[in-house]
């Protein structure tokens, strides 16, 4: 199944007051142009066509790539930090913890998924932006939120070709878990379904859902009722199959890819 692009949305706690501060700080290779009229007044489009005049250090960036799509600037308000907080993977820095607390404007930027590749493109931007003047990000698409310095780490990682499949779930995918199972929550950012793994009795973590999961991307394949999924670590197999999705309370983690419910599979079988 093929779609050609899924919509993506990062937010990006800033420390700049005005948009001239901002638009300044940009590298000359973040072209951005003003919108006046249609559904985007007000924003402005921003596009990547090559390699930004920029240190590596700066952008974590010094591969050729294009990605464009739209930004809004926004005034702080008193309940974006306490939900990147939340949502974090880990603890942020001290030193950006202060100054998410402190912001002054968050960035909204869109952009498409689908793919690996625009999904890579996305986490650049945004480092970008955030780079100079962030102190933290939110994927509305996953809800997961990182410190600025982690996000950079991520984006040299992907500029360098590193660990792509592992680095985009850890940045991108969500995994929401309650007492009888866990699912991810943003793989349509990468191209591919959500995942679902009920757990056996006695056991409460999701570490295999985190292995099928980077397993998944790493095929980066379609999956079929029926099909069956090798946990690499544990060497295991566990069935594929699509179960019904009701996302309308969550538009921003719709996935037209469907989700998968992993059911593990006796050993006499394989």
């Amino acid at each position: 199944m093929d779609f050609t692009k899924v919509p993506m949305t990062l937010r990006i706690a800033t420390h700049w007051s005005t948009l001239s501060e901002m638009l300044d700080a940009l590298p000359a290779g973040f072209a951005v142009e003003p919108i006046a009229e249609g559904p985007d007044a007000g924003g402005f489009r921003w596009q990547i066509d090559h390699t930004p005049n920029m240190d590596d250090q700066q952008c974590g960036w010094d591969a050729p790539l294009r990605s464009s799509g739209v930004f809004f600037c926004r005034n702080a308000d008193d309940q974006f930090a306490n939900i990147v907080r939340t949502m974090a993977r880990g603890p942020l820095h001290p030193d950006e913890d202060t100054q998410l607390q402190n912001y002054q404007m968050q960035v909204c930027l869109t952009g498409h998924g689908g793919s690996q590749p625009r999904a890579a493109a996305m986490v650049i931007a945004a480092n970008i932006i955030s780079r100079p003047g962030g102190s933290a990000l939110f994927c509305d698409n996953s809800g997961v939120s990182f410190g600025a310095e982690e996000w950079h780490q991520m984006a040299v990682a992907l500029a360098e070709g590193i660990d792509i499949p592992e680095v985009l779930t850890f940045a991108l995918v969500g995994i929401v878990g309650g007492v009888k199972g866990a699912r991810t929550t943003g793989m349509q950012m990468l191209g591919l379904p959500d995942l679902q793994l009920p757990f056996s009795e006695g056991e409460a973590d999701g570490d295999r859902l985190i292995d099928c999961m980077r397993y998944v991307a790493a095929t980066d394949r379609d999956f079929t009722d029926g099909h069956l999924i090798i946990n690499p670590v544990e060497g295991t197999a566990l069935e594929a199959r699509f179960v019904a999705v009701d996302d309308r309370d969550a538009p921003s983690m719709s996935n037209p890819w469907g989700r998968l419910e992993l059911t593990p599979q006796p050993s006499e079988g394989l």
